[in-house]
Order: C-alpha cells, then sequence, then structure tokens
C-alpha cells in the first residue's frame, strides 16, 4: 500500500510539473508572439488632428499635416532635422516637435501642458490622464527616474516615465529672470 501511494503522489507531482512546464510554454509563446506583433506594428503618436508614426516618410508626414497646422524649422540640415508644430486655432501655439533621420520620423514629443504658473490640479488632472491612457491601452507598466540639471542661470527639475514604446517627461523650469514653467511631454522614438 505504501508503493502505491508512492507512486500516486510522484505521479501527481509529474503531473502538476508537466502542467506547470506548459503552462510556462505557454506564456512564453504568448509574450513571444506580443513581441513579434509589436515589431512589426508601428508605433503611433497622436499630435491633436494629426497621427505620426515612427518610420513615416518626410512626404507622407507632409501629406497627412492638416491646413491649420505650420511647421518651423529648429535644427539640421539634410540628413537629421527637427521642426515644431504648431496649431495656427491655437495662437501658433506649439504642439509637438517631429525629428527626422534619412527623410523618415524617428522621434515626436507630444505637448500635453506647458503652463506658467500651473495649477496642481491641472498638473494632476493631464499627469494622470495621459498615464492611465498608456497603462489601459498598451498594458504597460512603467519605470519611473528624476533628474535634476542646475547651471548658474536656471534649474530644470524633470522626471521620466518610461514605457516599453513611450516616455511621459515632466519639467519644472526655474530660470533666473524668467517665470517658473511647467511642462508635460509625451513622445516615441530616439534623438539618436
Amino acid at each position: 500500500m505504501k508503493i502505491l501511494i508512492t507512486l500516486l503522489f510522484i505521479l501527481c507531482l509529474n503531473v502538476t510539473a508537466f502542467g506547470q512546464n506548459q503552462s510556462t510554454a505557454f506564456n512564453d509563446h504568448l509574450a513571444s508572439k506580443k513581441a513579434e506583433q509589436e515589431k512589426k506594428q508601428p508605433i503611433f503618436l497622436s499630435v491633436g488632428l494629426l497621427d505620426i508614426h515612427l518610420g513615416m516618410t518626410r512626404e507622407e508626414f507632409l501629406k497627412k499635416l492638416p491646413p491649420q497646422y505650420s511647421l518651423t524649422k529648429t535644427g539640421g540640415q539634410g540628413v537629421k532635422e527637427s521642426f515644431i508644430v504648431e496649431d495656427g486655432r491655437a495662437k501658433n501655439q506649439g504642439i509637438a516637435s517631429v525629428f527626422f533621420n534619412n527623410g523618415y520620423v524617428n522621434y515626436v514629443s507630444k505637448i500635453y501642458l506647458s503652463a506658467k504658473h500651473a495649477e496642481p490640479y491641472q498638473i494632476g488632472d493631464s499627469l494622470s490622464s495621459l498615464i492611465q491612457t498608456i497603462t489601459e491601452k498598451e498594458g504597460y507598466t512603467a519605470t519611473v527616474e528624476a533628474r535634476t540639471q542646475t547651471n548658474e542661470s536656471d534649474t530644470v527639475h524633470t522626471i521620466y516615465i518610461s514605457f516599453p514604446n513611450k516616455r511621459i517627461t515632466i519639467s519644472a523650469f526655474d530660470i533666473k529672470g524668467s517665470a517658473k514653467s511647467f511642462q508635460i511631454n509625451e513622445s516615441i522614438g530616439s534623438l539618436d
């Protein structure tokens, strides 16, 4: 009888281990498929009326640019160029920065909130809705990093909230001789 109980116990352990291995293998397979799909799907960022994706050609970007939006070149020549996207309906307020490398979009930064003397509620509300949108739509968790940069004329406090495909940047600027200001951006891509 002891031998039979021992054999049943060993059999149960093996079946449980087999089931766990199958479950682990299945979960690994699903994670692999999700990563594969993410590589195939372009990474988008909606900027006002414009959906921009990494790898978009400059010509495609210009065709999609709504007539009320304008571009102001901020840097680069030839291979690497950068632009500010402005909305003419909002007194030419900058709503995003777009960087091209070899004629393709390689970085986009959308301005969510830019204000002098921003109200704490406004900051919290903007940040909360942005993070909630990313975590609910894409199902990712984030890593958080904080930095402070100081020189003789200004101090910038920055918090980076990084997701696998996007980053939220929260910056508080204290520039001597100027008003303090605050900005929240969402970005995709790399400046490299």
